[in-house]
């Protein structure tokens, strides 16, 4: 993991001509009309815009995956030009981190814990072949990204991916549905939430009790994927396993609506018999023995299927505000609850279909925009979300150990392994979480922070509190360097008075207990 270069920022403005700004993306005012637009929005109770050091915390978390150090943090406080937040979206855009952080956030979305992956096939794939063909898809994801390809082009890919394990790396997602219940009726399931923010699930064994989904939906979804079929080949490093596979399409295979019974005034069952492929917001597979995958995929990315780049634009807003405009972002109702702004929802959407599908278009948008960068912080007790001021969010794993690498050590680390092993206890039995899923927030993580050797380790000897210690400077000076490393920002003069005092009557240990308990606070602890 490479820290963002200090003057990458300068280079980009510059590269925009002497005198000249960043022109702010028009999708950013049609985000800030559209969010004043929401019920109950008070413009009395707007929070003002963040200052620096906040923007570009929340920034660097948002898309690079860890915070600022102080010296970058100083660097951007320090900058004049009006454009530098503008600026800094561009270059993280442009660097490594964002599609590598956003590439396993995706596979978080697509796998669950996309560490342990099974693939039940017949025979299954080894554990050690579906880590590694989990990872191709990660790498691969993760080029498509920087390259920003089309989200149609990405989704189409992986619904079309057939042949080796080792010649498309798309394949793993179609793997991934192998299990006890069936690839088929996984399918439908994963293709219906992840691509369009539908919970058919319910209509699986009758019609859905709060939308119009029938049993005919589910299975119709399900009838695309039914005649791919997957053989093994090679060897296998585990008993009755393979480590090799290919995925092909048969000429035939259908799947049958079960006979069901229920015993419900207002759902109904299906009708039994042979399912038909039909795409849930209109057309089919042509019948006979062509590949029915490619029919889903034209359907899919057709620009007429508007739900498609709807769910993207819901989903990106959700990981950007903390909750999403339509929320659960993975549960649109076609009847029932509203998004908390359609006129919201329908210019992220016309802005990504006008892009080509830009996922990195779309993030810049955001960002870009007054809502993005409002402040967390308010006066006002705030009994609903109406995006009157900036979202909170609990840190993920690799967000909470990285921002302690950056307090103590001054520089992230990317330890994927070491995230996993510090924070597995913190989860309830049976979570299914990785190193970019939201960390709980409960009592066992606050012990973790308050009595974890290694964490009291890097405080002590990290070499940032260090250098901060040895500077020369007054007592108030240094407290304010304590939390530029750590918050973004100068301390308050309340803060400053208070830290300096305890300094001074704590001439031992006081530097560390006082950066532990900084290390320690909510707005350590939280993107806000």
């Amino acid at each position: 993991m490479k820290q963002l270069p200090i003057l990458a920022s300068v280079l980009i403005l510059a590269a925009a001509g002497p005198g000249q700004e960043l022109r702010k993306p028009p999708l950013s005012a049609s985000i800030d009309s559209a969010v004043k637009g929401i019920t109950g929005y008070d413009l009395r109770a707007q929070a003002p815009l963040t200052d620096d050091g906040e923007f570009l915390r929340r920034v660097m978390l948002d898309l690079a995956g860890y915070p600022p150090s102080a010296e970058q943090t100083r660097a951007f406080l320090a900058e004049a030009n009006p454009s530098k937040r503008l600026a800094k979206v561009d270059e993280i855009l442009a660097g490594e981190d964002w599609p590598d952080f956003w590439s396993r956030r995706f596979a978080e979305v697509f796998f669950g814990n996309y560490h342990d992956v099974t693939m039940d096939t017949m025979p299954k794939v080894s554990k050690s072949a579906s880590t590694r063909i989990v990872g191709d898809f990660v790498r691969w994801f993760g080029g498509k990204l920087r390259k920003d390809a089309p989200w149609t082009e990405i989704v189409q890919q992986i619904l079309e991916a057939q042949g080796t394990d080792t010649g498309d790396p798309a394949l793993a997602w179609k793997l991934s549905m192998y299990k006890e219940e069936g690839h088929a009726v996984q399918f439908a399931d994963s293709a219906g939430r992840q691509f369009l923010g539908l919970r058919l699930i319910c209509a699986r064994c009758h019609s859905h009790p709060f939308d119009k989904w029938d049993v005919e939906d589910y299975y119709g979804l399900a009838a695309f994927i039914v005649r791919e079929r997957v053989r093994p080949q090679g060897g296998s490093s585990e008993k009755d396993a393979t480590d090799h596979v290919e995925v092909k399409q048969a000429g035939e295979g259908e799947i049958d609506i079960p006979e069901l019974k229920i015993d419900s005034p207002i759902v109904r069952a299906g009708k039994p018999g042979r399912a038909k492929p039909v795409f849930p917001y209109g057309g089919g597979a042509p019948p006979g023995p062509g590949d029915r995958m490619k029919a889903l995929s034209t359907l899919m990315t057709h620009k007429s299927n508007t739900q498609l780049p709807r769910a993207l634009a819901n989903r990106v807003w959700g990981w950007l505000f903390a909750r999403g405009i339509v929320d659960p972002v993975d549960d649109f109702k076609a009847e029932g609850s509203p998004p908390l702004s359609k006129p919201l929802l329908e210019a992220l959407t016309r802005h990504l279909m006008e892009s080509k599908y830009s996922i990195k278009s779309l993030v810049r948008s955001i960002c870009a925009s007054d809502a993005y960068q409002r402040s967390s912080r308010t006066e006002k007790q705030v009994t609903r979300a109406d995006l009157a001021r900036g979202g909170v969010k609990p840190l993920n794993g690799e967000q909470l150990l990285n921002s302690i690498r950056v307090a103590t050590m001054g520089a992230p680390k990317r330890d994927t392994a070491q995230v996993l092993q510090m924070v597995s206890t913190l989860y309830p039995a049976g979570a299914v979480w990785c190193e970019t899923t939201a960390l709980p927030g409960n009592a066992r993580q606050a012990l973790l922070l308050r009595n974890n050797p290694d964490i009291m380790n890097w405080i002590s000897s990290g070499g940032v509190l260090a250098s901060i210690k040895s500077a020369p400077g007054s007592p108030e000076e240094k407290v304010d360097e304590m939390f530029l490393a750590a918050v973004s920002r100068p301390a308050t003069e309340s803060e400053r008075k208070r830290t300096a005092a305890f300094l001074q009557a704590c001439p031992g240990t006081g530097f560390e207990d006082a950066y532990w308990t900084i290390l320690n606070s909510p707005e350590f602890l939280t993107r806000h």
